[in-house]
């Protein structure tokens, strides 16, 4: 059973990563469809950053989450809980990146002035990924010369 609940942490971590980014996308095109930057009025405005900072509090929790998801799978990889090769370990992060691509590209499409404003908590998401394959083949190069 415990295997099960294991091999069920990485599905409700994408999970996450998947509903805050989708969270902060559509705010974000709901801001720019609904209140155009170009208006003027300043209850307009007001509405905007209700909605930005909605939007970014949202995803901001919830990677929050998938973060502190992922170090849990790095601590259960450090203590040996959890045998996992390098090679799907690196197709796991990859499918992530490519979940993040996936949830934030198609809106980054749709409002092209914004484009790069979508894609930029990629950044601190790829970075992450990118140090938790480190951390996870250090892990595993522990774990095989101990034994």
């Amino acid at each position: 059973m415990k295997a099960k609940r294991r091999a069920l942490i990485p599905a409700l971590l994408s999970g996450i990563l998947a509903l805050g980014l989708l969270a902060r996308s559509s705010t974000r095109l709901a801001m720019d469809l609904l209140y155009p930057f170009s208006t003027a009025d300043t209850a307009a405005h007001e509405l905007r950053i209700f909605w930005k900072q909605l939007g970014e509090g949202i995803c901001g929790a919830l990677c929050a989450v998938y973060l502190l998801g992922m170090l849990v799978l790095l601590c259960l990889a450090w203590s040996g809980k959890l045998r996992v090769r390098c090679s799907s370990a690196l197709l796991f992060l990859l499918s992530q990146g490519g979940l993040a691509l996936l949830c934030t590209l198609p809106f980054a499409w749709v409002d092209s002035r914004a484009f790069f404003d979508y894609l930029f908590p990629l950044w601190g998401l790829c970075g992450s990924l990118l140090l938790f394959f480190l951390l996870y083949g250090a892990a595993a190069l522990v774990r095989a010369r101990r034994r």
